[in-house]
């Protein structure tokens, strides 16, 4: 259980700063084509398609970080009215929905790569293949589902006796 929670903070450690450096990219690029525009009256011709992939990008991989440190799905007020053990039950249910709703996605999320794969489409200005901007739908289903999983194994207590007995 301790590799799973050391994997899955490695990961989002490395999603938050890919998210990170996105942003900045999505920031600057906006600022200069804003510039652009209005002090010496020439638009960039790739900066909308850029920014808008990077929001794409910076969304789909922020959010895996927020199902890790379940900051993406919580019902504070019913959880603070509810005794402990239904509490980790309806966890754990939930947890189960949001495995399930992001295997289905990434089901779906993969039917539409192989189909932008076969279908050869690319960005009109950028000239970059759908297939690689839909890509990161399925690498947020994967982690998120990773994640999710960790959660739930936490939440079951699964792992914790080995570690308490090795404590």
């Amino acid at each position: 259980m301790k590799t799973l929670r050391k994997i899955s903070d490695t990961l989002v450690n490395v999603e938050l700063t890919l998210a990170a450096i996105l942003l900045c990219a999505l920031m600057l690029t906006s600022f200069t084509q804003v510039m652009c525009r209005f002090v010496i009256k020439y638009s960039i011709p790739w900066a909308e398609e850029a920014c808008r992939f990077s929001l794409i990008w910076f969304c789909f991989l922020a959010c895996p970080a927020l199902f890790s440190r379940k900051k993406a799905t919580s019902v504070d007020l019913l959880a603070e009215t509810i005794e402990k053990k239904l509490h980790i039950k309806m966890s754990v249910f939930l947890d189960a929905v949001i495995i399930f709703f992001w295997g289905v996605f990434g089901r779906y999320t993969a039917r539409l790569i192989s189909k932008a794969i076969a279908s050869g489409q690319v960005s009109t200005i950028m000239k970059i293949p759908y297939a690689a901007i839909y890509s990161v739908m399925l690498i947020c289903s994967v982690l998120c589902i990773f994640h999710v999983f960790v959660n739930l194994l936490t939440d079951m207590g699964i792992g914790k006796k080995k570690e308490d007995a090795a404590a």
